[in-house]
């Protein structure tokens, strides 16, 4: 699976650049603290996200959004909590993001 995720953020490092995105790995705050992995983000004037680029591992979904996140998509010494594991990337934008985006910057 990691050599899929190096293979897959090349590429999608690549796509980011040709569409004018410039790619950022990072990590994105989410309620509780859990972070989420991203590949670019943009935000708006006031601080509050416009737009996260995240990647999808799991080539079981024919819908991205009910994709889980991968452990190897995190540092091997800070695992993520293995609720977010269970958790579709829906329920995880719509729940965890929206309430974490709901609140001013800074």
């Amino acid at each position: 699976m990691e050599e899929r995720l190096a293979l897959e953020r090349e590429f999608l490092q690549r796509l980011l650049q040709a569409l004018g995105y410039q790619p950022c790995p990072g990590w994105q705050p989410l309620e509780g603290g859990v972070l989420l992995p991203v590949l670019a983000s943009l935000q708006r004037s006031n601080g509050a996200p416009e737009l996260w680029v995240l990647e999808v591992l799991d080539a079981e979904q024919t819908d991205p959004l009910d994709a889980a996140l991968q452990p190897c998509q995190f540092p091997a010494d800070e695992p993520p909590p293995r609720a977010l594991l269970a958790e579709s990337l829906d329920d995880i934008v719509t729940t965890r993001a929206s309430l974490s985006a709901s609140r001013p910057a800074g």
